[in-house]
């Protein structure tokens, strides 16, 4: 097994630590930030911030890289979506988010709006 393969075997595995973390906390907020690498491809990080509820006495805020996406486009829309979808992967619910952080307005607007959208029924 190369090294690129190991990396992205153990990143897996931290994601999914973020995100079975996040659900144990029920509530949490999510953070992007937006930008272009040295290469300049524009990156996301997603951000997560949660109660780290280890006991009634020991509660911890705990905040954490969920992902690192590259992305084509920066538009509201787009990085809405590409919220949405990094959600989906990690099986957190949109419903769950009790707030928000961003560095860009039209993301916060985009990310209301989709996530006020009622549910689609089977």
């Amino acid at each position: 097994m190369d090294q690129s393969r190991r990396i992205e075997i153990i990143g897996a595995e931290i994601q999914e630590e973020v995100a079975r973390r996040v659900k144990a906390a029920g509530l949490y907020a999510v953070m992007m930030d937006e930008t272009a690498d040295v290469s300049h491809k524009e990156q996301v990080a997603i951000f997560v911030r949660f109660v780290n509820d280890t006991n009634a006495t020991d509660c911890r805020l705990g905040e954490r890289l969920l992902a690192l996406v590259d992305t084509a486009a920066t538009t509201g829309e787009a990085l809405a979506k590409l919220l949405l979808d990094t959600m989906e992967r990690h099986d957190l619910n949109v419903q769950h988010v009790v707030g928000q952080g961003h560095t860009m307005e039209e993301v916060a607007y985009a990310v209301q709006l989709s996530a006020s959208r009622p549910e689609e029924k089977n």
